[in-house]
């Protein structure tokens, strides 16, 4: 049977939870770099 993506029946991890973590991380990280550099193209230009 085709593998869906549904990992309801399996046990989570540490590394699961680590990779988690660094993605929301790298999200926040990504979000805050545009934001300071919007707010330079707008107060330094």
């Amino acid at each position: 049977m085709a593998h869906n993506g549904d990992d309801a029946g399996k046990p989570r991890t540490e590394h699961h939870e680590t990779f988690e973590g660094f993605i929301t991380a790298t999200k926040w990280g990504v979000a805050l770099v545009s934001l300071a550099l919007i707010l330079m193209a707008i107060f330094l230009v």
